[in-house]
């Protein structure tokens, strides 16, 4: 046998004989076979007598591998043929690898790798065949045989791959695993559903095991932007499951798959997103992210893949949004059948009463999810249960919470999800909380349109953007109350001096004294001055906000960091602004920052957000749009799930700031 040296040394390969989860180095192998155009792939496993295995083979039937091809795939780390090409031979199926790694995954389940090819060589038109072995002891070095003609030329073409000298991995072939295998090919099977894989004889079902997929017919297409202004091509397709709820089927089953565009995955990540007992898994299709995957770039250290990650994801939470609705509606009205459900139509004579109502839905949809046996109760005892909830709500609150623990018998983590609503508040608050809460998400979903959709190149800052934010000043923080508007720092000075309410300082003579002040910095005008909240007694630190906001179309560049700077200068070096226990922010918030002010900024995060300036008693903030709205969206997304609410208006509908400002709505 000849020695192949391989281009790399023992450590840097040692990088990829780790497999996590350790059946990628079956895996890995199987798309191997794939790529090779093999219909069977048959997964042998000896027995040591001792709960392991002497060894594993993987036999494919493909078109085997070149004598040549195997030379440069042993001598160079990523000399894959694969690379160039993105369909098989003959064009039959799109190809999983590029990389020329995938082999060294095998070790990371044994520690010996015979490799053995039968190959239709094109030249002479005969069968040949030749071996390889590797071995973790040295990674970089290979042994490979001469190559020979095949002796029957009625062989089968083909790869086969031995793995031995395996320790502690008794598990490999578990239920969990092999639902991880359905998964991962489970895409690709739905494309080319052409080949099997066994092991020890037995097929793995690629199929029957797949629940419901989404969209039913073909993918969900969206287009989004990276930070560079590139648009990005990306296809999604959700399955749910039918795997038995074991431990282990909870992590294989939830996860995110981005794939090329055939539905490959070449990488995985967390789906997330809490889909509670629902076996999904989610696929993201795109040449975009072949492209990322051969430059070295699939990473969620990339900001592109963490966008499409990011968009992904928001794609899964409204299918899962979808199915609550859906199935909310079906047990509800289950119950309206059997007779059980206690409000009758003609009961809903107020919008309390609606509430009520409401809130008895989602709390009846929970015991169902929570507590599968009361499903399962006679009808006079769901009944009887059902009209004692529907007094609890009418009457206090507290004793619901009993009723859900005496008589529905949920645990108290599951009583936990209505606790926090329940327990210390009355439901004309819950209503109203709830109110709030819908407002302010559709708020932030529509505003987003508004300064980055089609409708933000007619917006206006002082007439609209500005006026529509006067009244929805939370978005800068609950710890502000209103200040002033559109005022100069004169005006904002003696305000100030008002909130302060020292005795020495309201007097009409320290007022006129800065109506009077010559000072060209007190001309300056922000656009608005929000006051901390914290009571005028408190010892506590307060911290005053100023914010410059501009039109959606007018990026921040140096000039407009420059204009919220000279706001921060001149309330520093005005004694009057006061400075014992205060501190003084200013915020300048645009749709987007210019790339050029990166250099400019104080703090080492990546993002353009954040700290562009700073002084003993004050710091300079510049904000997107959309950061501000995510920080918010996040704020807001716990209590929504704990109300379970549920909104299907389209944002660029604009209906609630068309209801709620529709003055300042551009025609």
């Amino acid at each position: 046998m000849a020695k192949l040296q391989i281009n790399a040394g023992q450590d840097h390969i040692a990088k990829y004989v780790v497999a996590n989860p350790i059946i990628t180095g079956i895996t890995e192998l199987i798309w191997n076979s794939l790529d090779a155009n093999a219909t069977l792939i048959n997964i042998i496993t000896k027995d040591n007598g001792l709960n392991g295995f002497e060894y594993i083979d993987i036999i494919d039937n493909g078109h085997g591998c070149t004598y040549m091809q195997a030379k440069n795939a042993f001598q160079y780390i990523g000399n894959s043929y694969k690379r160039n090409k993105d369909k098989t031979k003959d064009n039959k199926r799109s190809l999983h690898g590029s990389e020329g790694r995938g082999r060294y995954k095998a070790l990371s389940i044994g520690n010996y790798l015979k490799f053995s090819s039968v190959y239709l060589d094109e030249q002479d038109n005969l069968k040949k065949e030749f071996v390889v072995r590797l071995s973790n002891s040295d990674l970089t070095i290979s042994d490979i045989s001469e190559e020979k003609v095949c002796k029957d030329q009625s062989i089968n073409t083909g790869v086969s791959i031995r793995i031995s000298g395996i320790e502690n991995k008794s598990s490999l072939f578990n239920d969990d695993n092999i639902s991880a295998i359905q998964e991962i090919f489970a895409i690709y099977y739905s494309l080319y559903p052409d080949f099997t894989i066994k092991i020890d004889g037995i097929d793995i079902d690629l199929s029957s095991k797949i629940k419901k997929i989404y969209p039913e017919m073909g993918k969900k297409d969206i287009l989004i932007k990276n930070n560079n202004g590139d648009e990005i091509d990306i296809s999604l397709k959700i399955i749910e499951w039918a795997f038995s709820k074991s431990k282990g089927d909870k992590k294989l089953s939830k996860r995110l798959n981005l794939c090329n565009k055939d539905g490959c995955p070449l990488y995985q990540a967390a789906l997330g997103v809490n889909v509670e007992e629902t076996n999904l898994s989610l696929y993201v299709m795109s040449e975009y992210i072949s492209s990322l995957n051969n430059n070295g770039l699939l990473s969620e250290l990339n900001d592109d893949t963490q966008l499409i990650i990011n968009e992904s994801r928001s794609f899964l939470k409204e299918y899962l949004n979808i199915e609550k609705t859906e199935k909310r509606k079906q047990y509800i009205e289950q119950l309206k059948l059997e007779n059980i459900y206690p409000y009758k139509d003609e009961e809903i004579s107020s919008k309390v009463i609606s509430a009520e109502k409401d809130l008895f839905d989602v709390i009846a949809v929970k015991i169902d999810e929570c507590m599968p046996k009361f499903t399962s109760q006679d009808k006079k005892n769901k009944k009887l249960t059902f009209a004692l909830i529907k007094e609890a709500i009418a009457t206090k609150s507290s004793k619901l919470k009993n009723i859900l623990r005496e008589v529905c018998s949920l645990s108290d983590e599951d009583i936990e999800k209505f606790d926090r609503i329940l327990e210390y508040t009355t439901l004309p608050n819950i209503i109203a909380t709830s109110n709030e809460v819908i407002n302010r998400i559709r708020f932030l979903t529509e505003l987003r349109e508004f300064v980055a959709g089609d409708i933000s190149n007619k917006v206006k800052e002082r007439s609209q953007l500005h006026k529509i934010l006067e009244k929805e000043q939370w978005i800068f923080g609950e710890q502000y109350k209103p200040g002033t508007s559109d005022k100069s720092l004169k005006n904002v000075l003696k305000e100030h001096i008002k909130q302060l309410n020292r005795e020495n300082l309201i007097e009409e003579s320290v007022l006129e004294e800065i109506s009077k002040d010559k000072d060209p910095s007190l001309d300056l005008i922000p656009d608005l001055c929000l006051w901390s909240a914290i009571p005028r007694d408190s010892q506590e630190k307060r911290e005053h906000l100023f914010i410059e906001l501009k039109r959606p179309s007018q990026n921040a560049t140096t000039k407009e960091k420059q204009q919220i700077n000279d706001y921060a200068f001149a309330v520093a070096n005005d004694k009057r602004f006061s400075k014992e226990n205060t501190f003084w922010n200013f915020v300048l918030v645009v749709t987007k920052i210019d790339e050029r002010l990166r250099q400019e900024k104080k703090d080492n995060q990546k993002s353009l957000n954040g700290l562009y300036g700073e002084g003993e008693n004050f710091k300079v903030y510049i904000y997107e749009w959309s950061y501000l709205i995510e920080q918010k969206e996040g704020e807001l997304r716990r209590l929504k799930e704990l109300l379970d609410l549920n909104l299907e208006e389209s944002p660029e509908d604009l209906s609630y700031l068309k209801t709620v400002h529709s003055e300042y709505i551009p025609e």
